[in-house]
Order: structure tokens, then C-alpha cells, then sequence
């Protein structure tokens, strides 16, 4: 499944926060988001896909989504996304 766009994203979606230590250039942005949509594309929780979505922010946070709703995401497909 392909990132669903962050704004779509329901509200009671899961929610991570990861910061850079510094602002981000635009290759370096650019090689992270990458990297994410590949993850999230085929991000599973107990076998079914995650619906997910992603979003950077000033260039130095990431926020990764998950509709928990919709999967069910636990411990191992969390585990995941921190690898």
C-alpha cells in the first residue's frame, strides 16, 4: 500500500515524532522521504497492510501515522518502523 497523504490521515491516527539535530538539506530530505515511502509501502502488521502516512516538517521533524483503526498496529510492526 502507498502512503496515504498525511492531511487524510483520521485524528485518532497513531502518531510518531522523530527530530534531526539539525535541519535537514534538501538531498538529505529528499533521500529520508524516500527511504519512509519505501517502509511504509510495505509496512505489516500481523500480515495486513498499515495504512500510513508520513510528513517533514521545518525540515527537521518527521512525523510517521498510522490508522490504528484500520490495522491494528502492535508491537512488532512498531518495532519495525524504529529499525
Amino acid at each position: 500500500m502507498s502512503a496515504i497523504p498525511f492531511p487524510d490521515l483520521p485524528d485518532h491516527s497513531l502518531l510518531w515524532v522523530f527530530a534531526s539535530p539539525r535541519p535537514l538539506d534538501g538531498a538529505e530530505a529528499g533521500a529520508l522521504l524516500t527511504r519512509v515511502d519505501r517502509f511504509i509501502d510495505s509496512w505489516l502488521a500481523h500480515g495486513r497492510e498499515v495504512r500510513g502516512g508520513r510528513e517533514l516538517r521545518y525540515d527537521r521533524f518527521l512525523l510517521v501515522a498510522a490508522d490504528e483503526a484500520a490495522t491494528g498496529v502492535s508491537g512488532c510492526s512498531i518495532d519495525s518502523l524504529f529499525h
